[in-house]
């Protein structure tokens, strides 16, 4: 009855060996599950993975396993054209500060893609709501009905909405500010 302590209550193998071969089935039970996210992975980031995985030798299993090859593959991505980033809304307030905040950050939803010029009119003119909605629309029958064209650029359109938004003496009233600080 010597040894009987260090093996399990069915008389099998020791618990260390009971332990290992668990481990083992699991993992190969996990490699198996995740086969079908890591090919989709692998095709997402253009088949450049060569996933390692040795069936022959059970203690590299955990080594090889998809996950530790996802972090030893990783490749970066700087492509954001995948992401969906909407566009803020502007509504025309008499706030400059307003005006200047939502300029912003439609600039950085821009710099994540490459849109055209037009394009980038139109999406900002999407997102007009209240008084600037009324007035985009007034500024066009206008410019329709003075044979100037639509507006063309985007930077053209920051130039008219800053000239109607932020006020000639905006600049100077926050620079009087900054020296009242000193």
């Amino acid at each position: 009855m010597t040894g009987s302590d260090d093996r399990s209550p069915g008389g099998g193998n020791p618990p260390d060996l009971q332990m290992q071969a668990l481990t083992r089935t699991l993992q190969q039970l996990l490699d198996r599950a995740l086969e079908p996210i890591q090919s989709c992975l692998d095709r997402i980031d253009g088949g450049g993975s060569q996933s390692v995985q040795n069936e022959n030798n059970d203690e590299n299993d955990v080594e090889h396993s998809p996950r530790v090859n996802h972090r030893a593959r990783q490749v970066i991505d700087d492509n954001l054209t995948n992401i969906k980033v909407a566009i803020p809304c502007f509504q025309g307030r008499t706030d400059p500060d307003a005006y200047l905040a939502w300029e912003s950050k439609v600039e950085h939803v821009f710099e994540c893609y490459n849109y055209s010029e037009q394009k980038k009119v139109r999406l900002a003119a999407m997102e007009f709501t209240d008084y600037a909605l009324i007035w985009w629309d007034q500024l066009l029958i206008s410019r329709r009905r003075a044979d100037e064209g639509p507006v063309a650029s985007w930077t053209e359109m920051k130039r008219i909405m800053r000239k109607r938004f932020v006020p000639s003496h905006y600049h100077r009233d926050l620079f009087q500010k900054l020296q009242t600080l000193k």
